[in-house]
């Protein structure tokens, strides 16, 4: 049976125009180790995911695609990584402003963040849940922050 670095030498060999992007490390999504894909040309990201996250987290199927592509850009690249750790992100970016759009943004990311973690809840942590309901409750909290401070500013009462 072949192991992992002999397995990802005859990717890279097969793929020579991703084969920058593909390495055997951890997965920025999931955190196991795996071969992962990152950004190809690379263009300074080091972020990678693997198969299992791209498809399952992003709907990417980036490595039957490989032969086809001359470039891709990961999700974290994209701005639409969905991690706990770019999740703990937006949360402080969805704190400190205030709009209605932003509002309404943050809304929409807790929707997403409801449904991911209703959806992979049985492959989830007890940690990884906790903390993507700690974000919620967080999130929560700061938008009913937001909405009575917008009330306050539409009244005149700043």
């Amino acid at each position: 049976m072949e192991d992992q670095s002999e397995i990802l030498a005859k990717i890279q060999a097969r793929f020579p125009r991703a084969a920058e992007g593909i390495q055997s490390g951890k997965c920025h999504h999931c955190g196991a180790n795996k071969i992962v894909i990152g950004c190809f040309p690379p263009e300074g990201c080091d972020i990678r995911y693997c198969e299992h996250c791209l498809k399952g987290q992003y709907h990417e199927d980036v490595v039957t695609k490989l032969e086809q592509l001359t470039s891709w850009i990961c999700p974290y690249k994209q701005g639409k990584c969905s991690c706990t750790a770019c999740a703990v992100k937006h949360l402080r970016v969805y704190y400190s402003e205030k709009s209605d759009d932003l509002i309404q943004s943050a809304l929409d990311y807790n929707a997403q963040l409801l449904l991911q973690l209703n959806h992979n809840r049985a492959l989830m942590t007890k940690q990884d849940t906790d903390l993507c309901m700690k974000i919620l409750y967080e999130n929560l909290k700061h938008l009913s922050k937001l909405a009575d401070l917008h009330k306050k500013e539409e009244r005149g009462q700043t």
